[in-house]
């Protein structure tokens, strides 16, 4: 039996669509560079998602928990949708002087009832997101079970892959002490 081959034009390549998860951390802002430098085509539309909560606690089954690890600016009287536009409001003006990718748009999320890592997950469905890519704090095993890992979370209920950016070693030695938690995670197996 043979087979025919046939020369096929080259298709136009499917549009992606990039979720980017953001937060106030240097972990996230190193996951946006990274996907500035190394992921991201011009052909890409980019969506910058950025979740706030009330404040720096989620609700783990009946269990409020407080995230030590969750940045919290005392020094700001801005509500969480005004810290929230802010923060984006800055990761536009970079795509914007890179002129990198086709298009981009800014999603504030604001949950009432349930966690920034559930919330990513149903945004990344409702926008129909070829991709997701977050940050990892670096948590050890334990802080992860307790806390609750946001990565790991959208890396097993997103319908999308998910690229997860963790610093090597060099770039938790650049950014010093803000990157301790990162540092400990480095010496040992996730």
């Amino acid at each position: 039996m043979t087979a025919d081959i046939q020369a096929s034009e080259p298709s136009t390549p499917e549009k992606r669509i990039i979720a980017i998860a953001l937060d106030a951390s240097k972990f996230s802002d190193y996951a946006f560079h990274w996907a500035l430098d190394h992921y991201l085509r011009p052909s890409d539309h980019v969506l910058l998602l950025n979740v706030q909560q009330h404040a720096s606690a989620y609700i783990a089954g009946n269990i409020l928990i407080h995230d030590p690890f969750t940045p919290v600016d005392t020094t700001t009287s801005l509500s969480p949708k005004d810290e929230s536009h802010a923060l984006l409001a800055r990761y536009v003006r970079i795509l914007e002087s890179k002129k990198s990718v086709a298009s981009f748009k800014a999603v504030s999320i604001h949950p009432s009832y349930v966690s920034i890592k559930e919330s990513i997950v149903r945004e990344v469905a409702v926008l129909k997101a070829t991709v997701l890519i977050v940050g990892s704090r670096g948590l050890d095993g334990m802080s992860r079970g307790f806390l609750g890992s946001v990565s790991d979370y959208c890396a097993h209920h997103c319908h999308c892959p998910v690229v997860i950016v963790r610093p090597s070693e060099e770039d938790v030695k650049k950014f010093g002490t803000s990157f301790e938690v990162a540092a400990m995670a480095a010496r040992g197996p996730f």
